[in-house]
């Protein structure tokens, strides 16, 4: 097998582009750090843009609207995932999220965390606290690079138990 073969798919955009035009990165920067500090997509920098905008034109008018444009994003969020908005958070990062879902989450004796080896490390961290102070364990589901969607979710509840 040619080394060439071990590498995973390229991400392309849906008119089938590199995913780097999806991006302002300068030429050759392969930025990978998209949780402490993420380079911001294209068309998330436009949007910003957009609700500047509108901010700075009345700020009165878009901090009293506040409330219920989070409300609307957060049902929309959850009809995404197929969730109660009442259920669904907007938290400002994947540590703080999670976080709140361990302190939350009921736990029993001997029960089983899955994470993947793709798991950031905060969260891995949180995993494991969370199994020392219920008596469980973590279990990490390996997760090839190229796996899309689908097979990446079969691994996942393929390894579920009645202990997780």
């Amino acid at each position: 097998m040619a080394a060439d073969d071990a590498r995973p798919t390229p991400m392309l955009t849906p008119d089938g582009e590199p995913a780097i035009t999806d991006w302002s990165l300068q030429p050759g920067v392969r930025h990978l750090n998209h949780g402490s500090f993420g380079a911001v997509p294209l068309v998330a920098q436009r949007a910003q843009a957009g609700f500047r905008q509108v901010m700075d034109e009345n700020p009165c008018a878009w901090f009293t609207g506040l409330p219920e444009r989070v409300a609307s994003a957060r049902s929309e969020i959850a009809g995404f995932l197929h969730t109660n908005p009442g259920v669904t958070a907007l938290v400002p990062n994947a540590s703080a999220g999670v976080s709140v879902v361990y302190a939350n989450m009921p736990t029993s004796r001997g029960m089983e965390i899955l994470v993947t080896d793709h798991t950031y490390g905060a969260v891995a961290v949180g995993a494991e606290r969370l199994a020392r102070r219920c008596g469980g364990v973590v279990r990490i589901v390996r997760i090839p690079l190229d796996a899309d969607a689908a097979a990446a979710t079969e691994l996942v509840m393929s390894e579920v138990t009645d202990r997780t």
